[in-house]
């Protein structure tokens, strides 16, 4: 019998309207994210005592993945409600959006082997620990030492205890310890591949969180805008930490969420670790999640008291494991151990780093410290509150209630509105970026763009217009209303806990930033500060306003109008969420950063050889950028010309350096950015080299305009050998 069109389009149908998709899509983001935290954090813990190395790190990390997924239960849906209701079409379009932006950012993928900005440090660090399986690098060593008028620190390595022996690594390290792991895993291939990973799974985890709050096609088409937006993409390509922390930070809130909902203290627990690991991958990762568990005590306590008037009536009373307390101490148990750890990194490996930002550390610290503190201030209220002890003030909180959700609306919007319109009016912010380069490099720029060089300017004036260069102005207006929505819902009491969590993750932290970025302000580098929680949070406060545009229609108009005027209010807000970040994104498609960078540097590492001692010139920079990579790729003794070396243009030591060299059995060899630099530094070189390390072209940096195209960049270094006797 030949099926007619009939009977295809029926097979189509129930293909279609399968209800397992979204459980298997949840079951395997669950095992991904967890995967990824505690290698990322038990890779970091053995780097810092010295022995991270493929089969202790793979080997500890699947026992702990598998007592943590079983403590989690994947077989449990988090939301039991919700699976029924995601077609499997909406899953199928959520992994195509994945596939599509993890293959694409993997194929444009950044080579950085400069140590210039984070970029080049996480991958010289991430290098670093896959061959040596520590985060103490060696400085001075045979074929350096006792040899003046050379110095071992660059950029992103400063000397450990003022021992320029042992360098540490720039910052916190479980993003360069994920990157490490995937060159055990894969090599080369598997090293650049780790940032296209990590931001698929952080795909996947914002549409779990997206789906939490809209339905299915609205949290399509967030995830949609999320992966299209320039802010994700550079982010992704150009290896940097944020997507990690908005991976943490979007899986972290989602497992809080089903951790309250199940009323589960062994979800608590691993929710709190992910979310902990925020931390542990940046040194401002905890302000994404500093009013998270506070947060979880507050509807953990509603939770319970929703449960005690229940268990009035005639349901039967919550378990005392999902009991507020509980719960929270769950939450918080699991999030501890991370936290010190990240700590223990940041003072022992990070010493310096830890103290050119002691300040903003010290703030993070504290504010994780008063939310503890007033997470246990909940509990104990609501304790009281049980006993009847706050019931007259509760009852006026309830009797002004929808006065008090009016008042807040209003804030909100009188604070965006502020931002947005009224304090770009009062002047150019200057002021908190550092001395040095950078403001030479921001002064640069703006002469470039016709404007006075001014390098102290932060443009944090104008920071939500930067921001609606990348998502769109309609994006940033449907996410302000959004949090109106969600806001009045909570204090109207007409909505489950739930809002609460996003609105402590989302709404603190993006008026933080839009107030005082704390980053140098040129494009696209100053975006990537909005990646982790600001740009996601617009995303689902924008797809909550058009749900609730796409409702309203039920009240007002007949069954079949009522059906046609909510599915057209979807549509449109989804394409203007989509659509929104194009504009940026579809010129800039084909960026990518040093592309050819780690082909260079191995054609360098060729030249000189496996038994080879190299000094860089400090002229040009080359020393203080490439000699992070340089140590980590070719696995050599090297070091670079002092600064005091260069001001005086005197050559090098050649004959300490030749002897020290010498007794080390090793071949001396120079390496600077021009013929005349290296015959300066070493007069005696033989048979100048010139190497490509790169010769490409990358986003032309901006600060008055969004980026538009591409700048021509290429490094070029020379390198000689330096015979004995010369």
């Amino acid at each position: 019998m030949v099926p007619t069109s009939v009977d295809v389009m029926a097979l189509i149908r129930r293909v279609l309207d399968v209800r397992r998709g979204y459980r298997a899509f949840e079951v395997v983001t669950v095992i991904a994210t967890v995967v990824l935290v505690v290698v990322g954090n038990v890779g970091l813990l053995l780097a810092i005592a010295g022995h991270a190395r493929p089969v202790p790190v793979f080997g500890l990390s699947a026992v702990i993945s598998a007592v943590a997924l079983a403590v989690w239960r994947p077989d449990r849906p988090a939301r039991p409600d919700l699976a029924p209701r995601v077609p499997t079409v909406v899953v199928i379009g959520a992994l195509l959006v994945i596939a599509g932006s993890g293959l694409t950012n993997a194929l444009y993928h950044a080579q950085y082997v400069k140590t210039d900005r984070d970029p080049g440090i996480y991958t010289a660090g991430g290098l670093w620990i896959a061959n040596n399986g520590n985060l103490v690098v060696d400085g001075r060593g045979p074929g350096l030492d006792g040899v003046p008028g050379i110095e071992t620190t660059a950029l992103g390595q400063q000397t450990l205890s003022g021992d320029d022996s042992r360098l540490e690594i720039q910052g916190t390290h479980l993003f360069p310890v994920l990157l490490a792991s995937g060159d055990w895993v894969g090599g080369d291939t598997g090293f650049e591949a780790m940032p296209a990973v990590i931001g698929m799974v952080a795909l996947a985890a914002f549409f779990l969180l997206a789906l939490w709050y809209v339905p299915p096609w609205l949290a399509l088409a967030a995830q949609a805008a999320l992966a299209v937006n320039f802010v994700f993409v550079y982010g992704v390509r150009s290896t940097l930490s944020e997507p990690t922390t908005l991976l943490f930070a979007a899986a972290g809130t989602w497992m809080l969420l089903a951790g309250l909902r199940a009323r589960s203290p062994w979800r608590m627990l691993v929710a709190g670790a992910v979310v902990a690991s925020t931390l542990a991958a940046r040194i401002d990762g905890g302000v994404a999640v500093l009013a998270l568990p506070a947060t979880a005590a507050i509807a953990a306590s509603r939770r319970g008291r929703r449960d005690a008037l229940d268990s009035a009536g005639s349901e039967p009373a919550a378990p005392r494991s999902g009991r507020p307390w509980v719960l929270t101490s769950a939450f918080v148990a699991g999030l501890m151990p991370v936290v010190l750890l990240a700590r223990l990194d940041l003072h022992r490996r990070s010493a310096f780093y830890l103290h050119f930002h002691s300040t903003q550390v010290g703030q993070v610290e504290k504010g994780l410290l008063a939310g503890l503190v007033l997470a246990a201030g909940v509990l104990a209220v609501a304790v009281l509150h049980e006993r009847g002890t706050f019931d007259s003030i509760a009852a006026q909180l309830v009797r002004h209630r929808r006065t008090t959700a009016k008042v807040v609306v209003v804030a909100i919007v009188v604070c965006f509105a502020g931002l947005w319109f009224i304090r770009p009016l009062l002047g150019p912010v200057r002021g908190g970026l550092p001395d040095g380069g950078g403001r030479g490099t921001m002064e640069a720029i703006q002469v470039a763009e016709g404007s006075e060089p001014d390098g102290a300017r932060t443009y944090a004036e104008v920071s939500v217009d930067r921001l609606s260069w990348y998502v769109g102005p309609v994006a940033i207006a449907l996410g302000v209303a959004g949090m109106c929505v969600l806001a009045r819902r909570v204090l109207d009491g007409d909505d489950s806990d739930d809002g609460i969590v996003l609105l402590a993750l989302a709404l603190p932290t993006t008026l933080l930033y839009l107030w005082k970025p704390s980053i140098f302000p040129d494009n696209p580098w100053m975006l990537r500060r909005y990646l982790p929680v600001v740009i996601p949070g617009l995303l689902v406060f924008a797809a909550v306003a058009v749900a609730s545009a796409a409702s309203w229609p039920a009240e007002r108009y007949r069954e079949g109008a009522r059906r046609w005027a909510g599915l057209a209010a979807a549509v449109v807000g989804s394409l203007l969420l989509v659509a929104g970040p194009l504009r940026i994104t579809v010129p800039l498609r084909a960026a990518r950063w040093q592309a050819g960078g780690m082909a260079g540097m191995h054609q360098l590492c060729d030249t000189v050889g496996p038994d080879s001692v190299v000094v860089f010139s400090y002229a040009g920079q080359s020393g203080i950028t490439l000699l992070p990579s340089f140590r980590a790729i070719c696995g050599v003794p090297a070091a670079r010309a002092s600064t005091a070396q260069y001001e005086a243009q005197d050559p090098l030591p050649i004959d300490a350096l030749q002897s020290a060299a010498t007794r080390a059995g090793r071949q001396l060899w120079v390496v600077a950015n021009s013929k005349p630099d290296l015959l300066v530094m070493a007069p005696g070189a033989i048979d100048p080299k010139q190497i490509t390390i790169f010769d490409t072209t990358e986003v032309t940096h901006t600060l008055s305009h969004p980026p538009r195209g591409f700048t021509p960049t290429r490094m070029v270094v020379w390198v000689a050998k330096v015979p004995v006797g010369k």
